[in-house]
């Protein structure tokens, strides 16, 4: 009937409430604070662990060991996912293995996240060597993508994986480089071209079953080059806490002002349709860690500003993940869009988080770095005005104001932001204590601070 934010709402309930992956207990599964040590392909375990030693004084929740590790470096070592554990592992860089970054991460009450690629089987791997029959190749090629209509090969890599998520005590499992489509077309049968394609995503969706059946307490990250699975089916199943690349390229360009834009962006659009999703946030100023949380943050600063270096702001970062913490609880809630800006660097952004029931909610709004505007005016979404609301300001990480202010008032506010690029986070809670019916000047705008 022409109301989009309805449809939109109601989807993602939807969402959360049928297809949201969820822990044993039933709970949600939220994407985590990590974070990963930058180096790439540069890393070595001596490195890793200096990483993690700086992270004991950090308040992230998860150390996220990421594609670098492996046999000859990324992508060179692809393939090597079969038996013994230890074998995909660079011997150079990591003489001692994977344990001792594991035993490191686990003292300081910390979750391991590790990188994974099962699927791709290039030719002189050892799995292409070993199980030559688990493999789907193109005519003349040796090397191909894990055969997943084979109950063989799925049950090799669950025996494989599940060995490594044992071995190294790891709590996220993290899935990359998905196999080639080229491959399993060259394998259909004529006539019912299709049908592999079909029984191939089965496949998949049976690998990650067995793993969680396997390691029940295991959540699984779906990268697969960035957001490129985001599929109903694998959703139910995972998390993604990488969606797009797009922010390490910028990064990679020394372009830290634009990488925001990229997460708002994202975030105004894909929120509507697949909560609890992030890409990377490079620094940890309120403006930046504001666009790219999304109920967790994936942090990952440049090389040459990590928490190794001399002037790393371990306070401040602390205190932009204390915030992500605190608002976690109102991702589960109903998404508005309030200022729509696409990719603008002249426009302002603002989304709003709301959960009626309880009368709570916060609002996230951007100034963009080129917007010439002071002050731009919202209309939030799902607010009572006949209902008094306290509202939190926060322009920094600490508080700068409550104020108590109608419904009515809430419904329009007009907001200021004096430098570009800046943020401004509201939280609000419906007042108990008292509720008058709308009425007269002083219900038609804030009238006290507590």
């Amino acid at each position: 009937q022409g109301r989009s934010d309805e449809g939109y709402t109601r989807f993602r309930r939807a969402f959360i409430d049928y297809i949201a992956p969820r822990k044993q207990d039933g709970s949600l599964i939220f994407p985590p604070i990590l974070t990963p040590c930058p180096d790439e392909n540069r890393t070595t375990g001596a490195g890793e662990l200096e990483y993690i030693s700086r992270l004991k004084d950090l308040e992230a929740e998860v150390y996220w060991l990421d594609a670098w590790y492996i046999r000859s470096g990324y992508p060179k070592g692809l393939g090597n996912y079969t038996f013994p554990v230890g074998y995909c592992v660079d011997p150079k860089r990591f003489p001692d293995g994977i344990q001792p970054l594991s035993k490191a991460v686990h003292e300081q009450k910390k979750g391991f996240l590790m990188w994974f690629a099962p699927e791709p089987a290039p030719e002189g791997g050892l799995l292409q060597k070993e199980y030559p029959q688990y493999v789907l190749h193109q005519k003349g090629t040796q090397g191909g993508s894990l055969d997943m209509t084979n109950p063989e090969a799925i049950e090799h890599m669950v025996s494989y994986l599940t060995a490594c998520i044992q071995e190294y005590n790891i709590q996220v499992w993290r899935t990359d480089s998905g196999f080639q489509m080229a491959d399993v077309i060259a394998n259909e049968e004529e006539g019912r071209e299709g049908l592999l394609e079909i029984r191939q995503v089965e496949g998949l969706y049976k690998l990650w079953d067995r793993l969680r059946e396997e390691n029940p307490d295991l959540i699984i990250d779906n990268c697969c080059g960035g957001g490129t699975r985001l599929d109903l089916e694998l959703c139910s199943r995972s998390i993604s806490v990488w969606r797009t690349d797009n922010s390490v390229w910028l990064q990679a360009d020394g372009d830290c002002v634009r990488q925001p834009i990229v997460s708002q962006h994202l975030n105004e659009n894909l929120n509507r349709y697949i909560p609890f999703l992030q890409n990377a946030t490079v620094t940890y100023d309120p403006y930046s860690v504001r666009s790219g949380c999304n109920g967790g943050l994936t942090f990952y600063p440049p090389r040459q500003a990590d928490v190794r270096t001399a002037n790393f702001d371990v306070d401040m970062c602390n205190q932009a993940f204390r915030e992500v913490k605190r608002l976690r609880h109102y991702w589960d809630g109903d998404f508005y869009r309030l200022l729509v800006a696409g990719t603008d660097p002249m426009a302002w952004c603002g989304y709003q988080f709301h959960k009626a029931q309880e009368g709570i909610g916060c609002i996230l709004v951007f100034r963009r770095d080129a917007s010439p505007y002071t002050e731009a005016s919202i209309s939030a979404k799902g607010i009572d005005l006949d209902t008094i609301y306290s509202v939190d300001y926060y322009y920094g990480y600490e508080k700068s104001k409550t104020v108590c202010m109608s419904g009515y008032a809430l419904k329009n506010l007009t907001l200021h932001l004096e430098g570009a690029p800046s943020s401004l986070l509201l939280e609000y809670r419906r007042r108990e204590d008292f509720t008058h019916p709308v009425g007269g000047e002083i219900y038609a705008g804030s009238y006290c601070d507590e």
